[in-house]
């Protein structure tokens, strides 16, 4: 996803060791959070921990 001023990559998961997957979820509320690409959750299946 890029913004409006720059190009930019951000990271939706990772895939732990173990083959497990845990996946990022950033807000758009705020245009800040969304410019600093803040995670604003992170989750393993259902579970969600942030």
């Amino acid at each position: 996803m890029a913004t409006s001023w720059r190009q930019s990559i951000r990271r939706s998961g990772v895939m732990l060791p173990s083959t497990k997957v845990l996946t990022y979820a950033c807000s758009s509320n705020s245009s800040h959070d969304d410019d600093l690409s803040r995670v604003m959750q992170v989750q393993d299946g259902s579970t969600v921990f942030v």
